[in-house]
C-alpha cells in the first residue's frame, strides 16, 4: 500500500483531517492575433507602444526575446506573457495573471484581460 492510499484511509477513518486545496488565484486569457510575434512583443516592451493598447502600469522583470515576457502588476500580482508564431503574420498570445488576492475578483479580472487584448490586437493587426 502506497503512502496516498494509507493518507485515504487514514481520512476516511477519522484518523487524519483531509488536505483543503488551495483556492485558485490565477487566470489564463489566450487570443491568436493577426500580426507578427515581433510586432506583439514589441507592443509589450515599447512603452510608447504599450500605452496605447493597456490603461494599467506593468514592471517588466524578465524578457527571452521570442519566447516570453514577465511583468509585475499591482500588490505582488505576476503576469507572464507567453508568445509563439503561429505563421509570419500570426501570433498566439497566451496570458497568465497569477497570485490574485482577492478570489472573488478572478473572472472579473479575466474579462479585463480579453478586453486588454483585443485593445492590443486592434492596435496591431492594423499596422
Amino acid at each position: 500500500m502506497g503512502n496516498e492510499d494509507r493518507r485515504g484511509y487514514r481520512e476516511v477513518m477519522g484518523l487524519e483531517e483531509k488536505t483543503a486545496k488551495s483556492p485558485v488565484t490565477e487566470i489564463t486569457v489566450t487570443l491568436t492575433i493577426n500580426a507578427s510575434l515581433r510586432l506583439v512583443e514589441q507592443a509589450f516592451i515599447e512603452p510608447a507602444l504599450l500605452n496605447s493598447w493597456f490603461r494599467e502600469s506593468l514592471g517588466l522583470v524578465k524578457h527571452n526575446p521570442g519566447k516570453n515576457l514577465r511583468f509585475d502588476f499591482g500588490k505582488d500580482e505576476l503576469i507572464t506573457v507567453n508568445l509563439l508564431a503561429k505563421g509570419p503574420a500570426k501570433c498566439q498570445v497566451g496570458l497568465n495573471h497569477s497570485k490574485i488576492n482577492d478570489e472573488r475578483a478572478l473572472e472579473e479580472k479575466k474579462a479585463f484581460w480579453r478586453e486588454s487584448l483585443s485593445d492590443l490586437a486592434a492596435l496591431v493587426e492594423k499596422s
